[in-house]
């Protein structure tokens, strides 16, 4: 028997990821901004979902993680994109009864979109889309150091 904590990340094969960018499509702009964030930057669930409209600017996003504040790169698009999604009192995202999302509520999200896309739903699609991310990165050629700092870890000195 396999140790649950000692598993390989689970990463969405090329195929899961079209089907789930084609669900996201399909649906609203918040769930397509959803799968596309952590696809294109590995955001963690709880950086996503504590986004604000002051943490965007043109071409990076201010984000809050757990080695503190970094400046994570977007496409100036997808920036716009999300500045538009934001409300008055600057929450990007939404849940379904008009609440601020929480991790869990994200978690929710991610689960009805990967049922939607017809994919095995991970037990946590958020931090599936952030190893897949990381995974392509990697086979793509990037440093991982490079890849460590993208992903909010710090460097040991």
């Amino acid at each position: 028997m396999t140790d649950q904590k000692h598993q390989e990340p689970l990463c969405l094969a090329r195929w899961e990821i079209r089907r789930l960018l084609d669900a996201a499509r399909r649906s609203d702009e918040r769930d397509r901004l959803l799968v596309e964030l952590p696809l294109n930057n590995g955001l963690r669930p709880g950086e996503t979902v504590s986004l604000r409209a002051s943490s965007i600017h043109d071409d990076y996003l201010e984000v809050d993680g757990k080695a503190g504040r970094r400046q994570v790169r977007v496409a100036p698009a997808l920036a716009r994109r999300m500045a538009a999604l934001a409300d008055e009192d600057g929450v990007i995202w939404r849940d379904p009864n008009g609440q601020p999302m929480t991790t869990q509520s994200l978690k929710g999200a991610y689960a009805d979109l990967f049922q939607r896309a017809n994919i095995p739903v991970r037990p946590s699609g958020a931090k599936a889309l952030r190893h897949t991310f990381a995974t392509l990165f990697v086979k793509a050629g990037g440093n991982p150091l490079d890849l460590k700092d993208l992903l909010g870890y710090r460097r040991s000195s």
